[in-house]
């Protein structure tokens, strides 16, 4: 059968886990790993699975990359009524940037926006050595890279949700970091991250009292894990730590998962 229109490959690189999901096949893989050196260990064990599994993935797939906040510089932009063009806002954000003591130069790919009008914005960068590596391994295996994406950003451009009041606290959870983008309506007000600890549910819990110590009436909170063995204990947990807020669950594609 001649396939007309390009298959589409959903992959996820975070530290010590990799996912390879299409409409054939769901590999979960988990590895041990350096962090000092997984920015390069990370590309090594994607080439080994693409290989191992490359008769179950069409060549010329376009490939939708979602990467850990560990292989990315990120920036909340606040919102500015006189920025208009590219060029404006991308000036800005290497100013936020700078603010992070970040320097954003041309090392790196970086990309900016104000996703609402009157909305806070996001900035986020690649380095372009490790982005042009990706690139080649995806060439390498008959692969076309359509998009990559910082979790955050994930989270950023995905939630679509008003709760009727209170804010909205989104977590991420990682086995090296846990991260938090705080709602205000759509508007995103507050990032944050929190290294994790032996006791990854303690991390969180650190993560979530601090938002609420900064921040007043957040009713809601929203969970997202590379871990799906792990994440029904973690937010169990969690909601013990936190009767009074509404806790959800979204699964790889932040897609909303019912609760049961």
């Amino acid at each position: 059968m001649l396939h007309l229109w390009p298959r589409s490959l959903h992959i996820g690189l975070f530290p010590g886990h990799i996912w390879v999901q299409n409409k054939r096949i769901s590999i979960e893989h988990p590895f041990s790993y350096d962090p000092l050196k997984i920015e390069q260990q990370i590309l090594e064990v994607l080439a080994e699975l693409l290989h191992a599994h490359k008769d179950q993935i069409d060549p010329k797939s376009r490939v939708t990359f979602s990467v850990s906040d560990r292989f990315a510089a990120i920036a909340l932009l606040p919102w500015r009524v006189e920025l208009f063009r590219t060029e404006e806002v991308n000036n800005f954000a290497q100013i936020c940037f700078e603010k992070q003591h970040q320097v954003i130069d041309a090392d790196w790919l970086m990309h900016a926006e104000f996703s609402r009008y009157g909305s806070n914005g996001l900035a986020y960068a690649f380095r372009q050595t490790w982005l042009n590596q990706l690139q080649e391994l995806c060439s390498q295996h008959q692969l076309i890279l359509q998009k990559i994406h910082p979790m955050t950003a994930v989270a950023y451009f995905a939630n679509k949700q008003k709760i009727k009041s209170g804010k909205q606290l989104i977590v991420l959870s990682e086995a090296s970091r846990a991260s938090s983008l705080l709602f205000d309506g759509r508007q995103c007000i507050a990032l944050d991250v929190e290294p994790i600890s032996q006791v990854p549910e303690s991390s969180i819990v650190r993560l979530v009292k601090r938002a609420c110590a900064l921040h007043e009436n957040i009713r809601q909170m929203t969970c997202w894990s590379v871990s799906t063995d792990s994440e029904k204990r973690s937010w169990s947990l969690i909601g013990e730590e936190f009767p009074d807020m509404t806790i959800q669950n979204v699964n790889r594609q932040f897609r909303m998962i019912p609760n049961k």
